[in-house]
């Protein structure tokens, strides 16, 4: 058996990564879809204090998408953009690398105009994988922008789609009404919202849960549970154990369906972590035991008390049928 030795190599130097790198590992983590990206341009429209709200997509997406507000504005240095102390708009123009490309003065109305053409085109193989699947990263934006339909009061949303030859059709409509009410009646109708019954849950002090919820009888759900919109403090969140405690209650009621729910938790800022990941959909409660358990009891209590309200109403129709005695 022989031994080699030889003399140790220079350790290869370690090297910082590029401002060029360090953007794209930054906007990837952020901008994971479709959905990831309009949501962020949406709430930044909401932060200015947007009333009117309009999305425009090109090939459901694909080739371009365009969120236009009257919001309070932002500097120049950023985007299409006029604030109410500018006479006219800046124009300005970013490569894919951030970097601006042009610089011009617009005619606009106060507020902020986004474009972005041919996302993630700087990263093939993500590139491929959002025009294979387009079709369903336009399906999570639509649900998504209607749970801003559902919950923004007194802000205006449209959303369009232009497809093969400029043929325009209005994916969503909202006018901008000042209730929840108003909102479900405009996104989904009100066959929808006949099937529906409010909701308010006290949690504990400074936490309650507002909204509406499916009617127990028959035909009152849907067979699919893809109209369960969760909000905290007014913005859309994923809760599934939330959803699954709502389809288990339900099932006791109507074992065939799933039920519509649109509720919104008002909690104090310090009663949850919305930094869990960069589109804030998922959060961490401070208690959440405690949350699931008092929401259970809650909605318990409204489906005895909803019970209780069709038997006595079941039973006063009865009474008003029966014939007069003689």
């Amino acid at each position: 058996m022989e031994a080699v030795a030889s003399a140790p190599s220079a350790s290869p130097s370690i090297l910082p990564i590029s401002r060029s790198a360090v953007h794209k590992i930054c906007a990837g983590q952020v901008i994971l879809d479709l959905s990831s990206a309009v949501k962020e341009l949406v709430e930044n429209s909401l932060d200015a204090g947007a009333t009117s709200i309009e999305v425009a997509l090109k090939d459901y997406g694909q080739e371009w998408f365009q969120v236009v507000d009257n919001g309070c504005g932002i500097s120049p240095a950023n985007f299409k953009t006029r604030t109410k102390n500018e006479t006219v708009a800046t124009h300005l123009t970013y490569d894919h690398s951030g970097l601006l490309t042009e610089e011009k003065k617009s005619a606009r109305q106060v507020g902020t105009t986004v474009t972005v053409k041919k996302l993630f085109s700087n990263l093939p193989v993500r590139s491929k994988e959002f025009s294979r699947n387009i079709r369903k990263e336009y399906g999570k934006l639509i649900s998504l922008l209607n749970a801003y339909a559902l919950i923004s009061k007194g802000v205006r949303i449209v959303c369009t789609n232009t497809t093969g030859r400029n043929v325009k059709s209005v994916v969503l409509k909202t006018q901008g009404r000042d209730s929840l009410r108003d909102n479900i009646i405009t996104v989904f109708g009100v066959s929808a919202f006949n099937c529906l019954e409010p909701v308010n849950i006290c949690i504990s002090e400074g936490c309650k849960v507002e909204g509406f919820l499916s009617k127990s009888g028959q035909g009152s759900g849907r067979n699919l549970g893809d109209r369960q919109f969760f909000f905290v403090n007014g913005r859309p969140v994923d809760m599934p154990k939330v959803s699954k405690l709502l389809n288990e209650l339900y099932k006791g009621a109507n074992s065939k369906q799933y039920p519509i729910a649109i509720m919104n938790f008002t909690l104090p800022t310090g009663a949850c972590d919305v930094n869990v990941t960069p589109d804030k959909r998922k959060l961490f409660f401070s208690d959440e035991t405690s949350i699931l358990y008092a929401l259970r009891e809650g909605l318990q209590q409204h489906a005895a008390d909803e019970k209780y309200n069709f038997e006595r109403l079941s039973q006063s129709t009865i009474l008003n049928q029966q014939p007069l005695l003689r």
